[in-house]
């Protein structure tokens, strides 16, 4: 990890589609290369209507995976849905995980050096 200067930023913005993803990140388009200086998370405030009630903890879980892939962490397959990167919030509903896992950690620190 490195300081950042007072202009980097993580933005969350909410949106409303019906159906559509949870929640989605990506970088500043215009700044493909690290260090980024926006970053961006979009929600989906359909699934926090009374109809798809979502808990504290399962919304934590979401916007923990959204980080993720801000921090460079892709989706895992290959261990099912026992990790924080599962491509589906199966890692919540299934095995209420919402926080990152030992895999995404070391994951960070493998990028990052650590």
């Amino acid at each position: 990890f490195y300081e950042v200067s007072s202009g980097e930023k993580i933005i969350v913005n909410a949106y409303y589609e019906e159906y559509g993803a949870l929640a989605y990140a990506y970088a500043d388009p215009s700044l493909y290369a690290y260090p980024y200086e926006y970053a961006y998370i979009h929600v989906n405030t359909y699934y926090l209507d009374v109809a798809y009630y979502l808990s504290y903890e399962h919304f934590q879980g979401v916007l923990a995976h959204e980080i993720g892939h801000i921090l460079g962490l892709a989706h895992e397959t290959e261990y099912g849905p026992i990790v924080l990167m599962w491509p589906t919030d199966e890692f919540y509903i299934e095995c209420g995980i919402y926080e990152p896992t030992l895999d995404e950690i070391y994951g960070v620190m493998d990028l990052y050096g650590g």
